[in-house]
């Protein structure tokens, strides 16, 4: 979806600066500010996914874990240690997921500020150059700046999700790692167990 809302905002300011050639200028700063937002929002929002995903695993082998061993924790009335286990594993995660979703906010805010100022801008070039442009050109130039609103906004974070999310094979690796661990430590207490039996 990325590539397509690309297209479409490359059309829109290739229909506004034929409208208007100063818009060339906004282009430039428009690309600026595309590489600056995804200098400064990439490294925050890649450590962030990875902090979440991160302590989603470690949350889901926790409940997965104290649901498997039940009977356990309740035979050595270990149920408060768990649940206040579980309530500082979730306090941890939520962490995460709110920072994360704070860095989503900040990208939003600076993207729809940016094309703000972009849509600004064609107004008043419009209304500068309103003698030469004519009502069609001004029309056709306001309506396409407004589109690059909207696309340059999902552009930048189509990319960084798509940057982003080159991270997710990381969180997957240390999940599978994860469970693998803790199931094979109950496989090996499972057999430790039976040979003790066997032995006695």
């Amino acid at each position: 979806m990325t590539g397509i809302y690309l297209m479409i905002l490359l059309t829109s300011l290739a229909i506004v600066i034929t409208s208007i050639y100063y818009y060339a200028i906004m282009t430039g700063a428009l690309m600026l500010a595309f590489f600056m937002m995804q200098y400064l929002y990439l490294p925050s929002a890649t450590v962030l996914k990875r902090w979440a995903g991160d302590t989603a695993s470690t949350l889901f082998v926790h409940v997965d874990e104290t649901l498997q061993g039940m009977d356990v924790i309740r035979a050595f009335n270990a149920v408060p240690y768990f649940i206040q286990e579980n309530v500082n594993l979730l306090n941890v995660h939520h962490l995460a997921l709110f920072n994360t979703e704070q860095t989503h906010l900040w990208l939003a805010f600076w993207c729809d500020f940016f094309g703000a100022i972009l849509v600004v801008a064609t107004c008043l070039f419009s209304v500068a150059f309103s003698e030469t442009l004519g009502a069609p050109n001004v029309g056709l130039a306001i309506s396409n700046s407004i589109q690059v609103l909207v696309f340059f906004t999902w552009v930048v974070r189509g990319v960084a999700d798509t940057v982003s999310m080159w991270d997710a094979v990381e969180r997957v690796a240390s999940f599978a790692t994860e469970v693998g661990d803790w199931r094979l430590l109950r496989v090996l207490t499972r057999q430790a167990a039976h040979l003790h039996c066997k032995s006695e």
